[in-house]
């Protein structure tokens, strides 16, 4: 099971960077992406 448990969770964190730089890029970082904004502070401190 945690053989494909592992890329499973890779694919969404990295989903999760990708979401939040675009929200990010486009303007609505702060404003409208709830959660995916205090996923994205997290990993880039």
């Amino acid at each position: 099971m945690q053989v494909y448990l592992t890329p499973l969770l890779l694919i969404l964190i990295g989903g999760f960077h990708v979401i939040a730089l675009g929200m990010e890029l486009a303007g609505c970082f702060v404003s409208d992406c709830g959660w995916h904004c205090d996923a994205a502070e997290h990993y880039r401190r």
